[in-house]
């Protein structure tokens, strides 16, 4: 094998140290590699596992999310309508009490008018009694019958 250009001894050296190479290498570099690998790889998985469990709290979320704005427009929806129930008891309290308001000033001012025509009419009979006074006068003070004249004092004394 000489002539080939093959030694045997370095066949065999090389084979050896190929060998030692080998289980040194295995034993000290294989195994951190390969634990290193599978540490990568259960990290790996436990960020996937992570992130799907993620992706369903964040659809839980999500659904939450609806719900307690679905809620929350009902809630608005509810005190929008009792704002407005509240509005309209108090616009009906205040018509109320504008038009309470309203007959009291009405029934004053009836009050004042009924005793200014009672006034006026106390004046007007006091002036009529005053003008018949004051023709009956001049009745008697011209010259009629003693009858007339009689008559006329009598009715001066009723009134006066």
């Amino acid at each position: 094998m000489d002539a080939l250009g093959i030694n045997i001894f370095n066949i065999v050296v090389y084979t050896v140290l190929f060998i030692i190479l080998y289980v040194v290498l295995r034993k000290y570099l294989a195994k951190p590699v390969m634990e290193m690998l599978e540490k990568r790889a259960a990290a790996v998985a436990k960020v996937q596992a992570d992130k799907d469990e993620l992706a369903i709290k964040y659809d839980e979320l999500e659904k939450s999310k609806a719900k307690l704005t679905e809620e929350m427009q009902q809630e608005l929806k509810a005190e929008r309508e009792k704002s407005l129930a509240d509005a309209k008891a108090e616009k009906q309290n205040i018509i109320t009490a504008a038009k309470k308001e309203a007959e009291m000033i009405v029934a004053k001012a009836n009050q004042k008018l009924e005793q200014e025509r009672k006034q006026q009419e106390v004046l007007l009979a006091e002036k009529v009694e005053q003008a018949t006074i004051k023709v009956l006068k001049e009745i008697y003070n011209t010259e009629k019958s003693s009858i007339d004249k009689k008559l006329i004092q009598k009715a001066l004394q009723e009134l006066s």
